[in-house]
Parts: C-alpha cells; sequence; structure tokens
C-alpha cells in the first residue's frame, strides 16, 4: 500500500497521479503499486516539477516507512525508532503569524475558529435541524453536510490573504510589511479599496477548478462567499479586477503564503470533491440560503469578544485549540438558549396554561393538531375573546415534537401587540417548568430586561438577528425581512427556520404585505417549519391566497365561524366550532367629520352629555394632537386624555395603566363621563371598555378590530345600565385612498363607508364574516387583489423573488444580491422611522457615562421613534442636535440636545417646537 500527499504542485502532476493511483481527498492518493512504479511516480514528480511538496508513506518489510521531499506542512520525524509524520507547526506559526484576519487577530485562527464554529451549531445547536434537514434532501449523510458546511466556513476570508488587504492592517509593522513586500515582489501600498469576499470567491473558484469541478458547483461556492457581507461597496475594485490582480500575483506569494494557508484549511476540513458536487447538485434555493446564513452567523460568532486573544499558535495541538473553541461555543450556547433538545412528547391545555375545559374552539384545534401531526400550516378563525392565542400556542408547543422545531417565534402587527403577548407566553413557559425566558424582540426590548441580563448584550450577533432567540414574541415586519432583499436576511431566515411560527392577525395585513408573507410561507413549508395563522376578520378572498402558498387551490369552505383549517400533504381539512364569546348589538352611524369647526367637537360630546366615555380615535399623531387641544379648550372641566405612539415609554406606560383603570373591567374608577383622543394603537392589547366610540374612516375589517373596546365587558357601572346602547360613529373623509401612493385610485374607504351607512347596527359576532366579504368581493376592488399588479409594487424587494424549492441559480442570487438595502417597505408606503431623544445637557451627560439602570430610565423618558420626514434636516448640523454615539443602548439615537427642535411634554408625549 503506498498513500501520496501532495502540496504546492501542478495540476498536470495531478493528472499523472490519477493514472495510477486513487484520489482519496484533494491532493491525497492511495492504491497498491509495486515498488518499480513508486519510485518511477517519485522520480518523475520530482524531476519534472521540483518545487512540489511531497509525503510518501508505504509499506516496506511489514513496516511503514514515510519520506518527504521539499518542503510540505507535515514532515517525517524519528521517535524510538519508528518514522513519524509530525506537522511542521513552528514553521506555521512563523508564516502565519504574518498574515492578519483583523488588527488583532490572525487570519488563520479566524477562518479556522468560524468552521469549527460552524460545526458545533451544526452538531450540538438548535442548527442541528438543518443537518437532518439538508441530509435528506441532498441525500447524503449528516456528516457529510457538516463536512461541506465547515469547509466552506473556513474558506470565508482567504481573500484577506492578498497583499491588497493585508496593506490594511499591517502598515504600521515595518517588519512584517518589508517581509510581505519582498514575498510580493515591490510596493503593495495602494489607495484602491479591495473587497475580500470578492477575493474569496475568486480563490475558491480556482481551488475547485483545480479539483475538476464544473462551472455550476464552481458558482454555488463561489456566489455564498461573494454574498457573506452585505451592503454596496462603492469605489472598490470591481470582480474583474481582482480576479487579474489574483491571476497576477507573483509564485513566491503563492507558495509561500496562499497554498500552505488553502493546505491547511484542506487539512482541518477534510471534504472530498465528489461530496462538494453532490452538494452543490440539484441544490435548492433555500438550501443556498440556509448555507449562506450559517455562514454569516459563524463569522459573526467568531467576531465577538469571546474569541478575541484566542491564536492557534497558543495550543499545543489543533485538537486542543478546537477543544478550546467548542468550550467558547458550549458557554455562548448555554447564555444564548441555543442547546439543541430532544422534544419527546406533547402537551395539554391544562399543562399549557392551566384550562381544565377548553373553549369549543380551542378543542377543535386540539382535536386538528391531533389528526395532522405533520401539518403545514394551521388557520384559525374566530371572534375576538374566543381565545385564540392560547389556541396557536397550542398548536405550536406540539409540533416542536413532530418537526423537529426548537422553539417558537410569535409574530404581530406591532410593537405595542408584541409586547401585550409577552406575559401569555412566558406563562405558558413558566407552567411548562421551562428555565427559558420568553424574549420581546423589538427596538426597546432591552428596556425591559434587568441588569443580571447584561451578558445578552455583550454577544452582539444575538442582539443584532433578534429571531435568534429560541422563544421570542415580536413583529411580523421581522419575519417579513427574512425573505426581502434585506441585510443579513440569509442569517434571519436561518434564526426563523428552527422554530415554529405563529402569526396573529393575519387580517391586519394588505395585498402588499400579504405578497412578502405568502413567499415567507413558501419558505417555510419547503424547510418543515409549522405555521399558524390567527384572524378574526379574514376575508374569502385572503384566505384563498394564503392557502394557495400551500398548493391548496380555492375550495368551497365550511359555512362556520369559528373555523379551523388545516393543510398537510397540500391537501386541506376543515373544522367547524361554535363561538364561546357573547353576542353584541352594536349602533353604528357614518358621519362626515369636520375637524376643522369647533362646532363638529362640540357634537361629538354632546355624546356624554349625559354621562358616559367616549374614544374619539383618529389616524395620525398629528390629528389626534389637534383635535386633543379643541377637546381640552371646549370642555376644560372634563376628563379629558391623550394617547398615541409618539410618547416616551415611561410616558406610554402610565397613560395605559390609567386608561385602564378608568376604563377597565374594575369599574371603581369609571368616571361619570370622560373622553379618550388616540390613535388605533388604543385598539390593541389595551383591555378598555367604552360606551361610545368615534373612529376615523379606516378598512372595515380594521373598523371590526376598534370594535373590541366598545362594551368589551358587561354593562354593570356603566351609563348602559340605564338602558343606553353602545355607538360606534364612523367619521368619513370625503376622498378614498390610494394603496399604492402613485397607483391606481383604489376606493376601500369608500366602500367601507357604504357597508357601514347600511347597517344601522352591527351584530358581533355573527355580521362579521358577511361584511368583511362584502368588501373585499366588491367588484371596484378587483385589482386589489390582482397578482401581476402587485409584483409591480413589489417588485426587487422579495429575496430573489423564486420559488424556494427550485433548483438555486446561485449567478442570478448574486445578482439580486446587490440590491439588498438597511431598509426596505414591509408595509405598502412604509415610512422609514428614526429615533429621536430629547435631552438637557444633564441628561446628555447621564447618557454618556451613566450606569446601565440610569441610563434605561434615561431611554424610557426621552427617547421616541418618530417618521423619518418628520426630522428634515433637523438632524443634519454640527449644533449638538446630531446623530451621537453615547451608549450601546444609544447607538442609533438622534439627540435634540435643550429641546431645540423637539421636546417632550407631559400630556402631548414627543413634539415637534414650534417655530
Amino acid at each position: 500500500m503506498t498513500i501520496i500527499s501532495l502540496e504546492h504542485t501542478k495540476e498536470q502532476i495531478k493528472g499523472y497521479l490519477t493514472r495510477y493511483m486513487l484520489e482519496l481527498r484533494p491532493g491525497v492518493y492511495i492504491n497498491t503499486i509495486s515498488k518499480t512504479t513508486r519510485d518511477m511516480l517519485i522520480k518523475d514528480i520530482v524531476s519534472s516539477y521540483p518545487d512540489t511538496d511531497m509525503v510518501v508513506a508505504y509499506t516496506y518489510k511489514g513496516k511503514v516507512k514515510i519520506e518527504s521531499y521539499g518542503s510540505p506542512t507535515r514532515a517525517v520525524s524519528e521517535f524510538e525508532g519508528m518514522s513519524l509524520l509530525t506537522r511542521t507547526m513552528e514553521k506555521n506559526i512563523k508564516l502565519y503569524k504574518k498574515i492578519l484576519g483583523k488588527p488583532h487577530k490572525y487570519l488563520v485562527s479566524h477562518n479556522i475558529e468560524v468552521g469549527w464554529i460552524c460545526e458545533y451549531l451544526l452538531k450540538n445547536t438548535v442548527f442541528r435541524r438543518y443537518t437532518e434537514l439538508l441530509s435528506k434532501k441532498q441525500n447524503m449523510e449528516t456528516v457529510d453536510i457538516i463536512s461541506v458546511l465547515s469547509y466552506l466556513c473556513a474558506m470565508h476570508d482567504v481573500g484577506k490573504l492578498h497583499p491588497l488587504f493585508q496593506a490594511k492592517l499591517f502598515s504600521e509593522n515595518n517588519s512584517i510589511k518589508n517581509e510581505l513586500e519582498e514575498a510580493y515582489g515591490g510596493n503593495i501600498d495602494t489607495e484602491n479599496v479591495y473587497r475580500h469576499e470578492v477575493g474569496s470567491g475568486e480563490i475558491i473558484r480556482s481551488e475547485l477548478i483545480s479539483y475538476g469541478m464544473d462551472r455550476r458547483c464552481r458558482r454555488f461556492y463561489e456566489n455564498i462567499l461573494l454574498m457573506h457581507h452585505q451592503g454596496k461597496q462603492k469605489g472598490c475594485l470591481g470582480h474583474k479586477d481582482i480576479s487579474l490582480e489574483m491571476a497576477n500575483l507573483p509564485q513566491k506569494w503563492d507558495k509561500e503564503i496562499i497554498s500552505p494557508f488553502i493546505d491547511m484549511i484542506n487539512n482541518q476540513f477534510p471534504v472530498s470533491k465528489e461530496i462538494l458536487k453532490k452538494y452543490s447538485d440539484n441544490s435548492p434555493v433555500w438550501a443556498f440560503n440556509l448555507s449562506l446564513g450559517l455562514l454569516m452567523l459563524s463569522d459573526w460568532i467568531a467576531s465577538g469578544d469571546r474569541f478575541e486573544g484566542m491564536e492557534f499558535c497558543d495550543y499545543p495541538d489543533m485538537k486542543s485549540y478546537k477543544e478550546a473553541v467548542f468550550e467558547v461555543m458550549d458557554e455562548i450556547s448555554e447564555n444564548m438558549l441555543l442547546k439543541y433538545r430532544d422534544n419527546i412528547r406533547t402537551f395539554s391545555y391544562k399543562e399549557l396554561f392551566n384550562i381544565e375545559i377548553p373553549r369549543p374552539m380551542q378543542d377543535v384545534v386540539a382535536t386538528a393538531v391531533k389528526e395532522h401531526l405533520g401539518f403545514s400550516c394551521i388557520l384559525v378563525e374566530a371572534p375576538m375573546g374566543d381565545g385564540k392565542t392560547e389556541a396557536g400556542l397550542y398548536a405550536a408547543v406540539n409540533s416542536l415534537y413532530t418537526h423537529d422545531c426548537q422553539g417558537i417565534y410569535f409574530a404581530l402587527p406591532t410593537g405595542v401587540t408584541s409586547e401585550a403577548a409577552l406575559p401569555r407566553l412566558s406563562e405558558m413557559l413558566k407552567n411548562l417548568g421551562e428555565d427559558d425566558k420568553a424574549e420581546l424582540i423589538t427596538g426597546t426590548a432591552w428596556l425591559s430586561e434587568g441588569s443580571g441580563n447584561e451578558q445578552k448584550e455583550k454577544e452582539a450577533i444575538f442582539k443584532k438577528i433578534k429571531l435568534l432567540n429560541r422563544y421570542a414574541v415580536g413583529t411580523i415586519d421581522q419575519l417579513m425581512t427574512a425573505v426581502m432583499l434585506a441585510y443579513y436576511s440569509e442569517m434571519k431566515l436561518s434564526a426563523v427556520g428552527t422554530k415554529a411560527v405563529i402569526i396573529d392577525e393575519i387580517h391586519s395585513y394588505d395585498a402588499y404585505m400579504l405578497r412578502i408573507i405568502g413567499m415567507l410561507l413558501k419558505y417555510l413549508n419547503a424547510i418543515n417549519v409549522p405555521v399558524i395563522m390567527l384572524s378574526a376578520t379574514l376575508s374569502d378572498r385572503a384566505r384563498d391566497i394564503l392557502m394557495e402558498y400551500y398548493n391548496v387551490s380555492p375550495s368551497n369552505y365550511i359555512d362556520s365561524y369559528p373555523r379551523v383549517c388545516v393543510v398537510e400533504n397540500n391537501t386541506l381539512y376543515q373544522y367547524s366550532s361554535l363561538t364561546s364569546g357573547r353576542n353584541r348589538d352594536i349602533l353604528c352611524t357614518v358621519i362626515n367629520s369636520e375637524y376643522d369647526r369647533p362646532d363638529y367637537y362640540l357634537s361629538v360630546a354632546s355624546k356624554i352629555k349625559k354621562g358616559g366615555c367616549l374614544a374619539f380615535i383618529v389616524n395620525s399623531v398629528d390629528q389626534a394632537v389637534e383635535s386633543y387641544d379643541k377637546f381640552k379648550d371646549l370642555f376644560p372641566d372634563t376628563d379629558i386624555l391623550l394617547f398615541h405612539a409618539r410618547m416616551p415609554m415611561s410616558m406610554k406606560e402610565n397613560r395605559s395603566v390609567e386608561l385602564i383603570s378608568k376604563f377597565g373591567k374594575d369599574r371603581s374608577n369609571r368616571p361619570e363621563k370622560a373622553i379618550v383622543v388616540a390613535t388605533p394603537c388604543i385598539e390593541m392589547s389595551l383591555d378598555l371598555d367604552f360606551d361610545y366610540i368615534f373612529r376615523q374612516i379606516a378598512p372595515i375589517d380594521a373598523v371590526i378590530q376598534g370594535i373590541g373596546r366598545l362594551a368589551r365587558h358587561d354593562d354593570k357601572g356603566t351609563i348602559r345600565e340605564k338602558g343606553i346602547k353602545p355607538e360606534l360613529i364612523i367619521m368619513n373623509t370625503e376622498k378614498g385612498n390610494r394603496i399604492y401612493g402613485e397607483g391606481e385610485h383604489i376606493p376601500i374607504l369608500e366602500v367601507t363607508a357604504e357597508i357601514l351607512n347600511e347597517s344601522c347596527s352591527i351584530k358581533v359576532p355573527s355580521n362579521i364574516p358577511g361584511m368583511i366579504n362584502r368588501l373585499y368581493n366588491d367588484k371596484r376592488l378587483n385589482d386589489y387583489y390582482q397578482d401581476e399588479e402587485v409584483r409591480k409594487i413589489i417588485a426587487g424587494s422579495l429575496l430573489y423573488d423564486r420559488d424556494p424549492s427550485d433548483v438555486a441559480d446561485a449567478a442570478s442570487i448574486a445578482d439580486a444580491d446587490k440590491g439588498k438595502k438597511r431598509f426596505v417597505e414591509t408595509r405598502e408606503n412604509s415610512i422609514e422611522y428614526i429615533k429621536v431623544a430629547s435631552m438637557s445637557e444633564k441628561d446628555f451627560e447621564t447618557a454618556c457615562v451613566g450606569n446601565y439602570e440610569d441610563i434605561k430610565e434615561l431611554y424610557r423618558n426621552t427617547v421616541v421613534s418618530i417618521p423619518s420626514y418628520l426630522a428634515d434636516d433637523t438632524f443634519k448640523d454640527k449644533a449638538g442636535r446630531y446623530h451621537k454615539y453615547l451608549s450601546p443602548w444609544f447607538t442609533d439615537v438622534y439627540i435634540d440636545k435643550n429641546g431645540e427642535c423637539f421636546q417632550i411634554d407631559d400630556s402631548y408625549g414627543l413634539i415637534k417646537k414650534k417655530k
């Protein structure tokens, strides 16, 4: 038996050897050949290409003989009469200390750590789910899946070997600079911006060419490396320029720097060319995305504080080094709750929520889950108050067992609704005896954490990609960006794909959003993620659209409300249920709103002349503030409150407590008469009960959501005890709306007004389905759901905009990746929001140097989110009102010192200072 290991040789030599020997892995050849043939091969290789570095091992008289030629990274050493093959670490250490990946980190250390982190993630964490999933899809052993992705991760930064990149890092170290310039053959200082990911793609392409890989395989791996950094790069060398740079590198640089580095990667992460080709062949789009997401995640983790100071040369051997890396990953996995778990059983409503007797709809969901354990999707339609949240969580928890999912993501329309849902998920986990705490992953979630959670802030990756949390509650926008052309979308998708997903209030999303959600559903279905969708006011047409994403053709749905639809293996199953909520009869009137007339507000207030509690809900903060001022001026002795989203968190929380105290289920503090002026945020998650609601016109599903705050509880302790009926007054506008900005006029508000105008009263819940379907079936709204129309609007926003199960075209995916951006429009006519803090000089000093608790309190009292257009050029000067880095928690906040442009008012919240 003879084994030959080659380094730094020509392709002709490798081809020559394959005539006589089998290539076990790149550069390693094995076969049983005669001594004459072995000597001939060695002589031919050494004579035709003397720069070849080679190790030959063969059996001779019952012993293993080892010979080396040139300067391979392994050398023959004598130990007690035996010839042993040892790694020439001293030579390597000297070489690799010249090459930096970061200003204070050797490149070889970083690359190897990224490869090992990927291996750890795929073996020991929630991402182990992908090892099994990819193994089945690609018909490969799990060990081969791990070897391919670990190798790919270890190769991710090889482009940093180029002198144009190294020039940026060692410019202050003249001794190393001189050595590298000697190898390069000249001065390597340059003003060109060199993108190392492009260089990495070029190097792996060359490697795969040397393995004889076809063009499609090469582009698959090359483009993953090209895309592992996100964002537009301006003024950098183009791909062709970098390819030329690589081709023109001196032979000495290639032999002494690049080739030994690649060989070391190959030694630590061996993978055969057959396995590389098999993984890339017929790989679907979702597999490409997950591969890229895992690479980015591994890279980010390796770039964190935990791996600073770790260098390969500080350990006696690579085994010890790998053990140290895995120990750090053990700590990170423990702290961030990433450890893989075997889900071994299902749970009852009693165990999850202490519910002894489930409501009718909840019982139906339990039956549906038990009968369809492998479900792809469950859609629950039921009125407000029927227990949809508990039913959704029940389905999600019990799907973990059958789908090998590792957590839950609960998506809601807004940050406010997300915050309100958090306690219910947390309570469920507590009942299960989980040590895990459900995480709120809105932008201000850290304000709810105690100081004991500061360690989590140190794991920057988990702060940036919040979807990584095992159990999380957040917004639908977080989910949508996982399939849009947003930065790091692949990493977000890889995080979401480990969980069961609940999407609440699915009716809240327009045609634009449903298109994006539809692509999300396709991806989640492709990677076997169960989805539970909840709705109180879903139209038949929206249901058809959602079901089509699961390859279910439009069906004749059973006439039931509540209703549960289940999709399993592309087949639809339906269940009917009774409602458990009480029936209400709500008076309904449509009037024309004229906010500029004082007598208008007099007529509104006349409703409570003899008592009662009234909510006046308008669609904008500015209109709410203006209306609040009018009511205050006209009725100084009436209890009038303002509530909107542009209030600092502490003020919003205090106002919420006040509202619940006065208008909640407990009637002991209910005022005799009162007016609450608010934006639609008051309709979300606050348990409030009003006698009258004036509601600015909105699509009928949003109006019905608001009805949930009208006579929400029984009549005891309210003016309704005197026979007064609850009433909804819709404030109509003269004009309809434009769904798509500059697009065709779609009269959704006019149709809503017509329907409500014809309804002297609304019976809740029995009238809900009919009113919803009447609106969305109106012929004037036909174009609203036309796919081609929506596609025009959404063009350039969806991630690659192709079926995730299609075979991946890596080149076109990489082209689409160039369109990624920081802010993507997740909603129709999306508006970018910025955070603003109105601070005094004293507050500013605290923000700069205060402790964690002080900064939290300051943030809660001074920071709000506002539409970016309100700021105009306010923060573009140098007078102290500019984007200021104060602490990790104020990184993205614009500071308005001394309230010169914006100010906090105890009654109004944040308002723009009048000129």
